[in-house]
């Protein structure tokens, strides 16, 4: 390959240099595939509309994966309305179990047609979405989710009863090596292997697989034809 240089292409192939190249390829194809605007623009929750009084009221949440988590809530009135009849809060929550963790105050606007509040969380951009919530004309809160989280996102890793991390091979590739990844034992059931172990250049002819919590053995991977 091009991006290869002289030594790298005559070194031994390892499965550590492999999943390193697997990695930049599939990096590679990913942007590749992907406009500037289409990897990192935020993304909205579907607009809800609705009208009271006269006024129609249009809301949504949206989320953008630009380094930092940035949650927008915005809401726009059909016509002018006067300061005080639109109001709005974005809230950032962990995808894993919505836990909130960034919080904007509540916002209201002045004489005009629209609002947007924004809140960032200075974090990597993985695992987390927008709940956005408006109010408008004494309607009570209305909430706004984004319900599908942007293709540059990817969730958080769960963690174990002994605060050990689990993965996938995925993970690897995206680059958050999990203490435990998933793995299928010779005998067919579904568990974990210790990824030091797996990615160990002297790695034995097989490891142990693990049951979820890391400690009870419930079968063996080997490498190679089984």
């Amino acid at each position: 390959m091009s991006f290869l240089n002289t030594e790298v292409a005559n070194a031994p192939i390892t499965r550590r240099s492999f999943i390193a190249v697997a990695s930049i390829v599939g990096i590679s194809t990913l942007f590749g595939s992907l406009s500037p605007t289409e990897a990192f623009a935020t993304t909205w929750s579907a607009a809800t509309k609705a009208t009271l009084n006269g006024v129609t009221f249009t809301y949504q949440s949206g989320i953008d994966a630009l380094g930092k988590v940035t949650a927008t809530t915005k809401i726009t009135a059909s016509k002018t309305v006067a300061a005080g009849t639109m109001k709005a809060q974005a809230v950032i929550v962990k995808s894993l179990n919505n836990n909130i963790v960034k919080s904007s105050e509540v916002k209201s606007n002045k004489r005009g047609t629209s609002l947007i509040v924004t809140v960032t969380l200075n974090s990597l951009a993985a695992g987390y979405r927008s709940k956005g919530r408006v109010w408008y004309s004494g309607s009570g809160w209305k909430t706004c989710n984004v319900a599908a989280m942007p293709r540059s996102l990817a969730p958080e890793l769960s963690v174990n009863e002994h605060g050990q991390t689990l993965g996938t091979y995925e993970d690897v590739e995206r680059g958050a090596v999990p203490d435990l990844v998933g793995i299928v034992a010779d005998s067919g059931i579904d568990g974990y292997a210790y990824w030091e172990q797996f990615d160990a250049e002297d790695a034995p002819d097989a490891i142990p697989v693990y049951a979820e919590d890391g400690t009870t053995q419930i079968g063996i991977f080997t490498f190679g034809d089984k």
